[in-house]
């Protein structure tokens, strides 16, 4: 999966909006939305995910794996456009495969059985190195 994303412009400046999907890091291109657009210029991360911290260099930008951002041209740089960070999706410097066994376990309940030890959060349960999902 390659990162995507969309924008929007006027004529004092763009908001690019850009996701990447994959499980790796990933860089993408913002390019010209329009032959009328102006040249982008000046570039400003304006809102992102917790956790992995894109890296924004001109018009490119690196994503970490299921990261969202946003980022301001001309004059959605000044920090008056800045929506901030988004705390409660953290998003990861990396990921890695883990072998797990998957069992229904009754309508809605799936378990997972994995050597890993996991710490709960949101909406799970854990015993004994099993987490089940509800």
């Amino acid at each position: 999966m390659e990162p995507y994303g969309f924008g929007s412009l006027d004529s004092s400046g763009a908001v690019y909006t850009v996701v990447n999907p994959a499980q790796a890091v990933r860089d993408l291109e913002l390019r010209s939305l329009s032959d009328a657009q102006n040249p982008l210029g000046t570039s400003r991360i304006i809102f992102r995910d917790a956790g992995f911290t894109p890296v924004l260099n001109g018009q490119r930008i690196t994503l970490g794996p299921g990261l969202m951002a946003a980022v301001g041209f001309g004059r959605y740089t000044n920090p008056a456009f800045d929506f901030g960070v988004q705390e409660d999706v953290v998003i990861p410097g990396a990921i890695e495969s883990v072998e797990a066994k998957f069992q229904n376990r009754g309508k809605n309940v799936i378990q997972a059985r994995s050597s890993l030890r996991l710490e709960p959060t949101c909406g799970s349960s854990f015993s004994n190195g099993t987490r089940t999902e509800t």
